[in-house]
């Protein structure tokens, strides 16, 4: 990777995309753009929690309250004999 890409790396990551690249017959430019998408992928973007309340599921059961899964005072008792 050089200056032009916008990113600077250390000599020896720089060296392992090298490598990866070459022994998978890849370009550099392709092992990068890759691994920046899987970390985006696993780190990015809505958490399950931000999508299951756009899609309307969370408080969204009639009579029960909207912060049951949220609020410990509702699971007092809760699995006890």
């Amino acid at each position: 990777m050089s200056a032009k890409d916008g990113v600077e790396l250390d000599r020896t990551i720089r060296e392992r995309v090298r490598e990866y690249a070459r022994a998978h017959g890849l370009k550099e430019s392709v092992v990068f753009k890759e691994a920046v998408e899987e970390y985006l992928r696993l780190h990015g973007g809505e958490t399950l929690y931000e999508r299951a309340r756009r899609a309307g599921l969370i408080g969204s059961l009639p009579d029960l309250p909207s912060d049951l899964s949220s609020n410990r005072a509702h699971m007092e008792g809760f699995g006890r004999e």
